[in-house]
């Protein structure tokens, strides 16, 4: 899974008098079975991994009823050379808050906007262990009652302070249409959204949501000392919207905030904070169906909890 996320495993290049060359900032500096990382490495793992011959594309459709119709010789080598033969393909589909939260896709722009998701989906290629890329569009439909003006984003992140910058960014500003098909797996007509894909990697079919400036505040966790970027990792999920936001520690203010102060009044919200302690130990913090009011602020309390029982918690979003 380490190809697919990279949350803590992003090399920060320096080079300021003797410090050169990349440094690993979780793995070199800090022991990796007591990163964030080591969660998310053992319970990502719903991954669908398929074959079929190039010549012929294929249909694939998941149990939640997401339909992918892959063209005929539709994918190129990193030449641009046409590929013949079988192709390895890896299906990932994150539909609702609890699958962001173990796949770790808030549902955020670069430039801090919330978004409210009607799906997020991981494809990728290969042939003899070897990245493709797109010539033709992948022909996608999502299942969906969410009517909103949905919009295509790609996923995009960067080691920087105060964590590691992360965020969806926009793909094209045309409206994502919608459809309606009958559900393979049930033959029952069903509606939802339909799109072309002309990229692999991970996509986010997404709606803004925007709140008058005078409508948002601020909201911080204080957590005891040696909770940070390193270990813990805390989730703003909001009832009402199918959205989940991170909210990093700067470590330069000593702060675990909602980004630029962009939390929206009147909402409802849970919070959900996982630490690793070391290797197989894990404690959650959790703030449960509260409202935003203005210059919001609680503590963060935390109680051992194992793998499984954390898993059951995010399941309930």
């Amino acid at each position: 899974m380490n190809r697919i996320l990279k949350i803590a495993t992003i090399p920060i290049c320096v080079c300021i008098f003797l410090l050169a060359g990349c440094i690993d900032e979780f793995e070199n500096i800090y022991p990796y079975e007591k990163s964030i990382a080591s969660f998310f490495d053992k319970v990502q793992s719903l991954e669908k991994q398929f074959s079929f011959d190039a010549a012929a594309g294929s249909q694939y459709v998941s149990d939640r009823g997401t339909i992918l119709d892959i063209p005929p010789n539709a994918f190129v080598d990193a030449s641009g050379n046409l590929i013949t033969g079988m192709i390895d393909f890896t299906f990932i589909e994150v539909l609702d808050k609890s699958l962001m939260m173990i796949y770790d896709k808030p549902t955020i722009t670069s430039s801090n906007t919330i978004l409210e998701s009607a799906g997020v989906l991981y494809l990728e290629a290969r042939q003899d262990g070897k990245e493709l890329s797109l010539i033709e569009g992948i022909e996608v439909r999502i299942p969906s009652d969410n009517m909103r003006d949905m919009r295509l984003f790609g996923w995009s992140e960067t080691a920087v302070e105060p964590a590691m910058a992360f965020a969806w960014n926009l793909i094209s500003d045309v409206s994502i249409a919608r459809d309606e098909w009958t559900d393979p797996n049930t033959n029952l007509d069903v509606s939802g959204f339909y799109m072309s894909l002309g990229r692999l990697d991970w996509i986010n079919c997404d709606a803004f949501i925007n709140y008058p400036e005078e409508e948002l505040t601020s909201l911080c966790l204080n957590f005891p000392d040696g909770y940070d970027n390193r270990n813990t990792i805390s989730y703003v999920i909001f009832e009402d919207l199918n959205s989940v936001i991170r909210i990093p520690k700067n470590n330069s203010y000593q702060e675990t905030c909602f980004p630029d102060d962009q939390a929206p009044i009147g909402e409802r919200i849970s919070i959900v904070s996982i630490r690793v302690v070391d290797e197989d130990q894990y404690e959650l913090g959790m703030i449960e169906n509260v409202v935003i009011t203005a210059n919001f602020e609680e503590d963060m309390l935390f109680s051992s909890q194992s793998l499984e029982q954390i898993l059951d918690i995010l399941a309930q979003f």
